[in-house]
């Protein structure tokens, strides 16, 4: 009898052991938390497994894929992932379309996917920002909605923005390298030799608001370990700048303004190419900014600290992602307050060279978010981020590709907040198939 109950005991020691290591293998990840994850999911996954859909002119996910895609993901946190949310993906005219694969987030969590232009998931990333404990005063921070911008490196590295709360580096399994708690929010930008800008926010008393607790927007530099190099404060260059008339006064200072007179949506730092344009706005290290609640675009010379250019106001209203392109023109996302638009800048001139609106038959409008990239071929890729729609339209503004998201929670409604186009030969090769 003694020796069964010393059995009995033992056995329990031994399951109590092991389910405390795989606890905390889970929480800290470490061996086997990779195969737990996996087992877990691809036991809860059988509902979820998407079928395949060839009306929609894309591909979903059979069991057989959806078992290669577990394959790619160390951590799994929740059930509910945007891998397995419904999408359509379309191609109008194939032979126009860039060839590439897309990286994308959305509102549902802190994930991101790779797909190719079919749709198939390539890769997945992911990382909880509930890993990552920092504090932060809620009450000035909208609220939090998972990752927002990100910048993959060829190894499949990627920096992610966790909105407002910091900015963090994942190696190609999701395993967390670094995380720079600095108010990071909406974008970044990383230069060829290594400097990361990034835009981030501090609550401060403003004497211009009457020493009101506001959202106070910096440039930060950071080096590719995380560590802050410098940082500038924007609401001090636009003061000391011919452009303080583009600020609210502190009687002003109410929606959409209130505790937020910049929210700065977008960061590019030039590199140089086109300095024989304009010396002064091309120079090698300028920034552009887009800073959507003055509904204005600068471009400030860094090394001086002084803003040399401004467009924007009666033109354009509360837009997003501004990006000089190699024939020194600059595209955005204009918003707007009834229907949105592309529109692509010469900012010498100022004069508006190609816009997209859209198309009659669907609304053309994203309230928030929205962005464009244009793409190698000419093509510009589009998102309506509330639309959870990404299109691609040609010079002659031709629709050859869209990709949709499909939002099944109500609960939870996606968005699309950043999809980029990145040319085949982007990432090392095969590197999808070496988990």
């Amino acid at each position: 009898m003694l020796r069964n109950r010393k059995y009995f005991l033992g056995s329990i020691l031994i399951s109590l052991i092991f389910y405390l290591w795989g606890y905390f293998s889970l929480q800290y990840d470490f061996f086997p938390a990779f195969l737990i994850r996996t087992a877990i999911e691809y036991t809860l996954g059988s509902h979820r497994i998407l079928k395949s859909n060839t009306t929609s002119g894309g591909q979903r996910l059979g069991r057989s894929s959806h078992i290669d895609i577990i394959k790619s993901i160390p951590y799994l946190g929740s059930a509910k992932t945007l891998s397995i949310n419904n999408f359509k993906a379309k191609s109008f005219q194939p032979a126009m379309v860039f060839p590439g694969y897309n990286l994308y987030t959305t509102g549902s969590d802190d994930e991101a996917c790779l797909i190719d232009n079919e749709g198939r998931l390539l890769h997945y990333w992911k990382y909880p920002r509930e890993k990552i404990i920092w504090r932060s005063p809620v009450e000035l921070r909208p609220k939090y909605r998972g990752w927002r911008s990100f910048w993959p490196l060829e190894t499949l590295d990627l920096f992610v923005i966790y909105d407002y709360l910091g900015l963090a580096r994942l190696d190609k399994k999701s395993r967390l390298k670094w995380v720079y708690k600095g108010g990071c929010h909406h974008d970044l930008w990383i230069t060829p030799d290594g400097n990361i800008y990034v835009l981030g926010s501090r609550h401060e008393k403003e004497a211009f608001y009457d020493n009101r607790l506001v959202v106070s927007d910096y440039i930060i530099v950071l080096d590719l370990n995380g560590h802050e190099r410098q940082r500038i404060r924007l609401l001090d260059l636009i003061l000391k700048s011919k452009y303080r008339f583009l600020l609210p006064s502190s009687e002003q200072l109410t929606e959409p303004y209130s505790l937020d007179p910049l929210h700065t949506n977008s960061i590019q730092v030039l590199d140089g190419n086109l300095v024989d344009k304009h010396s002064e706005l091309f120079k090698k290290g300028n920034i552009l900014i887009s800073v959507r609640n003055l509904s204005s675009l600068f471009i400030i010379d860094f090394q001086k600290q002084e803003i040399v250019w401004a467009w924007g106001p009666t033109n354009i209203s509360f837009q997003h992602k501004a990006r000089l392109l190699e024939n020194g023109n600059i595209l955005l996302f204009d918003n707007g307050l009834k229907t949105s638009r592309v529109i692509e800048l010469d900012p010498i001139s100022q004069k508006i060279v190609w816009q997209y609106k859209g198309i009659e038959e669907e609304t053309f409008f994203s309230k928030l978010y929205g962005a464009a990239q244009r793409l190698p071929n000419g093509n510009t890729l589009i998102i309506l981020s509330q639309q959870r729609k990404a299109i691609e339209v040609s010079p002659q503004k031709d629709i050859v590709w869209t990709y949709t998201l499909i939002s099944d929670d109500n609960s939870n409604p996606l968005v699309l907040y950043e999809l980029q186009r990145y040319s085949s030969d982007y990432f090392i090769n095969n590197l999808f198939d070496k988990y």
